[in-house]
């Protein structure tokens, strides 16, 4: 089976040989991950996407994820799955060293509370909203 991939930079279409199973494989490992996908999905939109309203936080610093984050899967067995606190609620990704760069040596899973102490110049009012998210 071929399926036809637009790449968006250079508005071209590639073709890519995929297997039927390799394909449905990847969905039920997706959906049997959700969170730790949106978790890499909005880490790699702030990166790399420009028109992020935090890009200038994250990409536009020039922080950058590792190679082998290029893989969902490969994000999955370094991270693991996001613990769960007292009150329900999932933690999130969060960076050791702020300054630093995505990538198993730098990165944890933590609550809002943790993730409070890593910020660079909050507003006192992102630090009310953040502390009553729940990220159920």
């Amino acid at each position: 089976m071929q399926l036809r991939l637009r790449l968006n930079s250079i508005n071209r279409f590639s073709k890519f040989r995929v297997k039927k199973h390799n394909i449905i494989g990847y969905s039920k490992f997706v959906e049997d991950h959700k969170e730790e996908y949106s978790s890499w999905k909005h880490m790699r939109d702030r990166i790399f996407n420009s028109n992020n309203k935090d890009f200038k936080y994250y990409g536009g610093r020039g922080i950058t994820i590792c190679l082998e984050w290029s893989s969902f899967i490969k994000f999955v067995e370094d991270m693991g799955s996001p613990p769960i606190d007292n009150l329900g609620r999932r933690f999130t990704l969060d960076r050791k060293d702020n300054n630093g760069n995505y990538n198993k040596e730098n990165c944890k899973w933590s609550s809002c509370e943790e993730q409070l102490q890593n910020k660079n110049n909050i507003s006192p009012e992102r630090q009310i909203r953040l502390r009553s998210v729940s990220f159920n």
